[in-house]
């Protein structure tokens, strides 16, 4: 089987990190450290970095943003105004804060510092679960004396083997009971409670659209709600009566899905799947449904009376639902029968998961529009609310789920709560609850790049929010070539993200994490996110996944020279401190044995945006000799200790300083000799700076390490249907299941993949394509 390398990797959290250069809050605040912004630190060192980009790869910065009118996403490239003067020409540029979260991202992890931007998201897993497991039976919540209780509205799934054939009573050797799946119902027909499969998303003369049915789903606080009613009560089957696939004569057919094993097929009863010809039917309110049937001179009580319950009312249907959806669902919904069948408790822990969920996860993913307007965007469970559930017995409710097939929360709950108990809280953002900021020392790039602390993410901290500025300030990248233009391209942006914890998650003993062990841990992430460095995208590659998921992008081709330059301004650093900053933006020059390409912009994983930073010169103020006399005496004075610029960099810098006009660089390029700064950076010794990090980082942006193989997501080409897109992940899901079970004779296509701790010297390990596993 061939191999491949996943578009990204992870460095990871030092374990034992060096934490006898992060420094207190207090300490900062007191004025007792260098580390300020209210006077020049006569120790400290302040100036300019000027850095060129030549982009090595096709690059996509991402700007304006519209829609086009066939849907299709457009991004224009980024322009701006040089130094924000409208008088200058609106040209392609690279945003400040691009450059600054490129840069600090490789100072924050080569530093063992926090992560400054780290959102607290919460995780849930879609374990694997077998099609006789899954959620199969829909209730509706309603008030009581007692609370939040369920009643039933569908059957669960049934199960036979050998026949479908189906009994709402089993033999237990002392007479007949009624089965787990039916013991609620209180009607005399399985139609009842059988829900209703309609074709709609493959059948162009369906069942709604002869009906003009909306595409809403019914919620129960609905005021004059409509209803579809079918006239389909005159052929009704007992319960006291077996319910058989081949001689059903009801109106459409049974829905019956057959799982084959090595002991025989086992039959699953879902529901009914209607006739869409020769239905007699109406769509409206109660009130407009007997009009109908006394202008039709009808019988109403030959019409059964259903709601509509759709997946297909969310905001973003065409990104969040394949394209290999089939039916949605009728559910029979007689008031009497309602009225009649029992209300369930349902445990409170079932209750506040879910609520858990609904605080957290956007709703457009799984939440009906209909439901969003009748809740008034409410995050909890509510009356009117239809759920999938599951029993404990025959007593409780103690499941609630949107689908068959849910999500159960991953343990530790959300990514902070997964860092904190895997003892590396010290890399969570400043504010962070699990990390208690008003205790925590600051790292050497949150004291660097600064820090603000989000109140949101600490509700119990009663003091003031606490900010430290940052004593960096960078400019955009403007354009160092005329004429420069970017072209339009069409591109995949917005793809699925693979659902899998292999990718993200490793245990403790270094193997890969899969869904069932991601709900029971312990495990920890990975690490800090590092797109591989390549420039192999082919057309195939660059365009999969379906039209809606396409954009419209305007791309800059690749070059061998300067596109583009920036400057970053410093003030009070310690000699260290510049040294962490230097090597972070991967230039070459004085002493750094590791230097690497960065990946700017949109499109990483395609291998866009590498691109190579050039420090042109790193330029020093000498504040007390400059204010000393109020003399005219240049803003940079010094050339710091090999950063002293060639001719080539010379050049660049006379275009450079052409665009932005800065007076001080100005000042400096008009010199015929340069003062060269005494300080001599200590890059290779620099105790801020941990060098298992910086190779790894330089061995993942080393495209030699490589070669030979492809790199790109384990995805299908543009003509397999949305359904294929996933396959690896579910084909490993399962190979990983058949491993983990002793009892297991099936075979497996391949050992269980994933990424796992990345080693010191920053070699990657590629994965291994797989077949599906056979079944026998």
């Amino acid at each position: 089987m061939s191999q491949f390398y996943n578009p990204f990797n992870f460095v990871p959290l030092n374990d034992n990190p060096n934490t006898s250069h992060d420094v207190a809050y207090e300490t900062i605040a007191s004025g007792e450290s260098h580390i300020t912004h209210q006077l020049w630190q006569p120790n400290a060192l302040s100036g300019a970095i000027f850095i060129s980009i030549t982009n090595h790869s096709d690059l996509i910065v991402g700007g304006e943003r519209e829609e086009q009118e066939n849907n299709e996403k457009s991004v224009k490239f980024f322009k701006s105004h040089v130094n924000g003067r409208l008088d200058k020409p609106n040209q392609l540029a690279i945003p400040a804060n691009s450059l600054r979260g490129t840069i600090a991202s490789v100072a924050e992890t080569i530093s063992d510092s926090a992560m400054r931007v780290l959102a607290d998201e919460k995780y849930s897993v879609r374990p694997p679960v077998s099609p006789q497991r899954a959620f199969n039976a829909l209730g509706i919540v309603v008030n009581t004396d007692q609370g939040l209780q369920l009643k039933p509205l569908t059957l669960s799934t049934m199960q036979e083997r050998g026949d479908p054939v189906f009994h709402q009573y089993e033999d237990k050797g002392e007479g007949e009971d009624v089965r787990k799946e039916c013991f609620y119902q209180r009607t005399d027909y399985w139609e009842d409670f059988l829900p209703v499969y309609v074709n709609v998303h493959k059948s162009r003369n369906n069942l709604f659209t002869q009906l003009d049915v909306e595409n809403r789903c019914y919620h129960g606080s609905e005021t004059n709600p409509k209803f579809v009613f079918v006239r389909d009560k005159t052929s009704q089957t007992s319960v006291e009566d077996e319910l058989d696939k081949d001689v059903y004569r009801g109106v459409g057919s049974l829905k019956v899905d057959e799982i084959k094993t090595n002991k025989g097929s086992i039959y699953l009863l879902k529901g009914r799947e209607l006739n869409d010809r020769n239905i007699n039917s109406f769509y409206g309110t109660e009130e407009k449904f007997i009009e109908h049937v006394d202008r039709e001179n009808l019988t109403a009580s030959e019409f059964t009376r259903y709601i509509v319950f759709t997946k297909s009312d969310l905001k973003n249907v065409k990104d969040d639902l394949c394209d290999t959806k089939k039916y949605e669902l009728l559910i029979p919904f007689d008031q009497d029968k309602i009225d009649n069948t029992t209300a369930f408790p349902i445990e409170p822990e079932a209750i506040a998961r879910m609520n858990r969920i609904l605080e957290t996860t956007n709703p457009d993913k799984f939440v009906p529009r209909n439901w969003l307007n009748v809740k008034k965007d409410s995050r909890k469970v509510e009356a009117g609310d239809i759920y999938y559930f599951k029993w404990r017995g025959r007593e409780t409710i103690s499941e609630l789920s949107y689908s068959q097939i849910w999500r159960s929360e991953v343990v530790n709950q959300s990514l902070h709560g997964i860092v904190q108990a895997s003892g590396n809280k010290r890399y969570l953002p400043w504010g962070s609850a699990q990390r208690k900021a008003n205790d925590s020392l600051l790292t050497p790039a949150e004291a660097l790049f600064g820090v603000v602390e989000d109140r949101e993410t600490d509700k119990n901290n009663v003091d003031d929010g606490k900010a430290l500025a940052s004593r960096v300030r960078f400019y955009d990248a403007v354009c160092l070539q005329s004429g420069l233009e970017a072209y339009s391209y069409s591109l995949t942006l917005d793809s699925p993200k693979p659902p899998s914890p292999s990718l993200y998650l490793h245990k403790p003993n270094g193997q890969g994490v899969g869904k069932a062990d991601a709900v029971e841990g312990p495990f920890h992430i990975n690490g800090r996110k590092r797109y591989i460095q390549h420039n192999k995208a082919s057309e195939g590659e660059v365009n999969t996944g379906t039209d809606s998921m396409l954009s419209n992008v305007e791309r800059l081709h690749s070059s061998t020279t300067p596109n583009f330059g920036f400057w970053i301004e410093f003030d009070n650093l310690s000699q260290d401190e510049l040294s962490l900053l230097l090597l972070s933006t991967g230039s070459k020059q004085s002493g750094n044995e590791n230097p690497f390409y960065h990946q700017i912009g949109m499109g990483k994983p395609y291998g866009f945006g590498k691109s190579e930073l050039d420090v042109l010169t790193v330029l020093l103020k000498e504040p007390q000799q400059r204010y000393l006399n109020l003399s005219d005496a240049p803003s940079y004075s010094q050339v710091l200790s090999g950063y002293e610029p060639n001719k080539a960099q010379l050049s660049i810098l006379k275009t450079l300083n052409k665009a932005i006009e800065l007076p001080a660089l100005s000042t400096f390029l008009s010199n015929t000799q340069m003062n060269v700064s005494s300080q001599t950076l200590r890059h290779t010794s620099n105790p801020l700076v941990n060098p298992v990090a910086l190779v790894q980082v330089s061995a993942l942006a080393d495209e030699s390490q490589f070669e030979g193989k492809e790199i790109g997501y384990p995805m299908p080409s543009p003509s397999t249907p949305d359904s294929k897109i996933f396959d690896w992940f579910g084909h490993n899901e399962e190979n990983k299941q058949r491993l983990d079970n002793p009892r297991n004779k099936k075979p497996v296509t391949a050992e269980y993949q994933f990424l796992g701790k990345l080693p010191k010297d920053g070699s990657v390990k590629p994965l291994t394509k797989m077949k599906k596993p056979l079944k026998k």
